[in-house]
């Protein structure tokens, strides 16, 4: 089966062109995208459950509203990157790097955020029942924030 132009532009990094041609409805489910690099890309909306993610640069991109339930985002960088309101219910994030990311309204129902860095992520409103957590992490989350400040001042 051929692939997808669009999941190829996303292989190869073209991620400008991506974001210049994509659909107005993108569809990536069950793709293969660990250890692209993503940095940038438009994905608001999109429908990316059990997508692989896995090692990849997704820095500063916008998933807002995006549908990521089941993906692998394992070791993935997430830095500054917009999750407001996405979905991403048993979603794999162990290892990820979430510094600075954008969670407001996110349902991360039994998301498995073990060893994940949340420095500075903004956690506000977002649905974190079940969710998984080393037990470094769990004192951290505090109104709504992940705060590393506070945690090595517990530490101390």
């Amino acid at each position: 089966m051929r692939e997808n132009y669009y999941v190829t532009l996303l292989k190869q990094g073209r991620v400008q062109e991506f974001n210049r041609k994509k659909p107005p409805v993108v569809d990536l489910r069950w793709v293969d995208l660990s250890n692209c690099d993503l940095r940038g890309v438009q994905l608001s909306g999109a429908d990316l459950r059990k997508t692989n993610f896995s090692g990849a640069n997704l820095t500063q991109v916008n998933l807002r509203g995006a549908i990521l339930d089941q993906a692998d985002l394992s070791g993935a960088v997430l830095r500054q990157a917009n999750l407001c309101r996405a979905t991403l219910n048993q979603t794999i994030l162990r290892g990820a790097d979430l510094r600075e990311a954008y969670l407001r309204e996110a349902q991360l129902c039994g998301a498995d955020l073990r060893n994940a860095i949340l420095d500075n992520a903004l956690l506000i409103d977002a649905d974190m029942r079940g969710v998984s957590l080393s037990s470094e992490q769990a004192h951290c989350i505090v109104a709504d924030e992940f705060c590393p400040q506070r945690a090595s001042r517990q530490a101390a």
